[in-house]
């Protein structure tokens, strides 16, 4: 299940522990996966294509080491095909030089993905949550994951937290348990931070 995860959440703090496929240095900050019976759906999720050029506008919280790009290509993750593509989960963007997270459309595309996950905007961009008020749903997800981020609309959601999880790399774990970044020093080869291209 942490597989199926870590191939959604491209974009985040890299804190894959030093592994060398970098695909899975994603997302601890927004990397989300939850459950919810409710339908939410796409926020606006136009998605991205072999342009590069993603709909949605992505927006992290906090700043974030995310995987540099010069096209939608190069923000696949190993192994995903076809990537990239018009279609979920293969769409994702490469804005202004960084990945942008793939956009999801329907609850039915983050159940199939990952089981109880639902398609909710976080931080700019549509993507599959597992929604939570408190740890319990979080569990199925691996060690290290909590509730302890929101979703636009205000739901709780599940998130993979540097604080009781993976530790950070190069970056620091802030009081949240992101991995945030003020200078691309702190990011591992291939990443950026997002701080620098005020993204």
């Amino acid at each position: 299940m942490r597989a199926a995860w870590c191939a959604l959440l491209l974009v985040c703090v890299a804190c894959d522990g030093g592994s060398s496929d970098d695909d899975t240095a994603t997302e601890s900050s927004s990397g989300a996966m939850a459950a919810s019976s409710s339908s939410s759906g796409s926020t606006g999720g136009a998605s991205s294509s072999s342009t590069g050029e993603p709909g949605p506008v992505y927006a992290p919280e906090f700043p974030t080491c995310r995987r540099e790009c010069n096209f939608a290509a190069d923000c696949c993750p190993a192994g995903l095909d076809p990537c990239p593509s018009n279609d979920f989960p293969g769409n994702y963007g490469c804005a202004g030089g960084l990945c942008v997270p793939a956009p999801c459309e329907t609850d039915e595309q983050c159940e199939s993905l990952t089981p109880g996950s639902t398609c909710h905007d976080v931080e700019g961009v549509p993507q599959c949550v597992v929604t939570c008020q408190d740890d319990g749903p979080c569990a199925a997800l691996g060690t290290g994951f909590a509730c302890g981020a929101e979703t636009t609309d205000g739901q709780g959601y599940c998130r993979e937290r540097c604080d009781v999880g993976q530790p950070c790399l190069l970056d620091t774990c802030n009081p949240d348990g992101v991995c945030v970044c003020e200078s691309s020093d702190q990011c591992i080869n291939g990443f950026a931070c997002d701080a620098e291209a005020g993204g």
